[in-house]
C-alpha cells in the first residue's frame, strides 16, 4: 500500500527542500491504493503545494477521512474542496461541528473548531457521512470510529478535551 505524508510539522530532507515542499502544524495523508485523503492539515496551503508538487491532482482523492475535528486535521477542508471540481465523500464523527478550544501563550480560549459548516460541505458537492462506530469503506478498509481515550495528558495542555471524536482507518 502506498501513503504519502502530505502534511506534517517539518520538511527538513534535502529531497523535501528541492521539491520545494511546505510543512506546517497539522497532518494529511494520502492513501494511493483507496483515494482516500485523510486529514487536510492547518491552512490547505502546504496540503495543495504538496499535492501539486508530488503530482497528485486535488481531484483524484474519493474520500476525506477526518481523524478529528481540530483546526490542526481539518483547516485545509475548504482550500482543498475550493480547488476540486468533482464531489468527494467526506467521513468523520459526529461531533465534528462541535466547538473545540485551546488556550494560547497568555491562557486565553482560542476556538480550535472547524472553519465550515455542513451547508458549506454540500454546496460544495460533499456527501457527508457522520459516524461513531466501525464504518467499512472496502472490504479491507475500515473507519474505526470513536477511540476511547481513558489515559495520557489532554491533548490541548491546561484545557480538557478528551478528543471523543479521535479516529484512525485500518
Amino acid at each position: 500500500m502506498k501513503i504519502t505524508i502530505l502534511v506534517d510539522n517539518y520538511a527538513t530532507q534535502l529531497s523535501s527542500l528541492s521539491r520545494r515542499l511546505l510543512s506546517e502544524w497539522g497532518f494529511a495523508a494520502y492513501v494511493h491504493d483507496y483515494k482516500i485523503l485523510y486529514d487536510t492539515g492547518l491552512t490547505g496551503t502546504a496540503l495543495l503545494n504538496n499535492m501539486r508538487a508530488l503530482g497528485i491532482d486535488p481531484n483524484e482523492p474519493d474520500y476525506l477521512v477526518i481523524s478529528h475535528r481540530h483546526i490542526d486535521h481539518t483547516g485545509g477542508v475548504r482550500k482543498f474542496l475550493e480547488n476540486r471540481t468533482r464531489p468527494i465523500t467526506m467521513i468523520a464523527h459526529t461531533n465534528l461541528f462541535t466547538k473545540a478550544y485551546a488556550k494560547d501563550e497568555k491562557g486565553n480560549l482560542e476556538d480550535i473548531s472547524v472553519d465550515f459548516t455542513e451547508n458549506d460541505l454540500k454546496n460544495r458537492g460533499v456527501n457527508l457521512v457522520l459516524i461513531k462506530e466501525p464504518y467499512k469503506l472496502f472490504n479491507d478498509v475500515i473507519i474505526s470510529g470513536q477511540i476511547p481515550r481513558t489515559w495520557g495528558p489532554s491533548h490541548l495542555g491546561a484545557v480538557t478535551d478528551d478528543i471523543p471524536d479521535d479516529m484512525a482507518y485500518t
